[in-house]
């Protein structure tokens, strides 16, 4: 699984994108023009995706371990206890989870890691059962993520890419505006990791030998202008 999910694609996206059901295999396609040459499959955005990954980790190694781990991001107060068998967990809010995102569940005898399915105001479906019951008087709900901005700048670049394959298939554009800027977007927030002003949670910097870099105030290195032309 990469830095970023279909759904937080989807999202980024916005109104660009449809759902839609290809003439042959019935599968779930995202489809941002009104031609069959169009749609792309979920197997493609994860491709996408995995190539924004390599853009990301190829700029931040020189400050960060890649590939980077997941840390508990949030954690979730449970309203309702939870039976064996279930597939959903009431909590107080789960609008700033995206359908994908991993959770785990536990208490001070069991726990279980599940990944979220579906998702409404206060209810979290899982893909599989719960082998076991919690009471939500003792029981935590933490999510497991990438640090901030990671998981954006990646569906960023892969919506832009996105965009790029559909504009590149037409006459003029060659190139959508809107990838554009949705890739400037994602290299500015990508600059804050580089020259410090952002930090990514829990994860190991890279640094000399004897030579701790966490101790600095900042962590520098060179990153592009903001005014850069990024399609060079």
């Amino acid at each position: 699984m990469g830095y970023s999910n279909q759904a937080l694609v989807e999202v980024v996206l916005a109104n660009a994108l449809t759902q839609g059901t290809p003439s042959a295999m019935p599968v779930e396609i995202i489809n941002i023009g009104n031609s069959p040459r169009d749609s792309i499959t979920p197997e493609l955005v994860t491709d996408f995706i995995r190539l924004a990954d390599q853009e990301i980790e190829a700029a931040i190694t020189t400050v960060y371990r890649v590939p980077l781990k997941r840390v508990v991001t949030r954690e979730l107060e449970v309203m309702q206890d939870i039976t064996a068998g279930a597939f959903t967990i009431e909590v107080d809010d789960a609008t700033t989870l995206y359908v994908g995102d991993i959770v785990i569940v536990s208490d001070d005898t069991n726990t279980e890691k599940k990944i979220v399915s579906i998702l409404a105001d206060t209810t979290i479906t899982v893909s599989t059962a719960f082998t076991n019951s919690y009471l939500a008087a003792n029981t935590k709900v933490k999510v497991l993520g990438f640090p901030r901005p990671i998981p954006l700048i990646s569906a960023r670049k892969a919506a832009a890419n996105i965009f790029d394959k559909k504009f590149a298939a037409g006459a003029s554009p060659a190139v959508s505006e809107y990838g554009k800027t949705l890739r400037q977007m994602a290299q500015d927030d990508l600059n804050d990791v580089l020259n410090g002003r952002a930090r990514l949670l829990g994860q190991q910097m890279v640094g000399r030998r004897f030579y701790n870099a966490a101790l600095l105030d900042t962590q520098s290195t060179a990153a592009k202008e903001k005014n850069m032309d990024n399609t060079r």
